[in-house]
C-alpha cells in the first residue's frame, strides 16, 4: 500500500496475505495520525480491498458513524471503462 498525504509526502507499506485468506489491517495504526491521505493498493494477483472508517466524537468512546467502501480496481483489465461521472 502507498499512502499519499496531503502535504505531498508518501509512505509505502507492505502487507502479505496467504491465498484465499482475509487480512485485517487497521490503518489508523499504520498511517500518520491526523493527516489527510489517500491509499493505493497494488497486488500481483486479483484482490478485494474494503475500506471501513469509524467516526468518533472527540472525547466520546461511542462511534458516531461507520463508513464502508469497496476499492475501485484500476486499470480495468477486463475491458470495462470507468464512467466519466465518477
Amino acid at each position: 500500500m502507498t499512502a499519499y498525504y496531503a502535504d505531498r509526502t508518501k509512505e509505502n507499506y507492505l502487507f502479505k496475505v496467504q491465498a484465499e485468506r482475509i487480512k485485517v489491517v487497521e490503518l489508523e495504526k499504520v498511517v500518520v495520525l491526523n493527516k489527510h491521505y489517500g491509499a493505493r493498493f497494488v497486488s500481483t494477483i486479483p484482490v478485494v480491498v474494503q475500506f471501513e472508517r469509524i467516526a468518533y466524537e472527540y472525547g466520546n468512546p461511542i462511534p458516531r458513524a461507520v463508513f464502508s467502501k469497496i476499492a475501485l480496481p484500476w486499470p480495468l483489465y477486463w475491458g470495462d471503462y470507468l464512467d466519466e461521472s465518477l
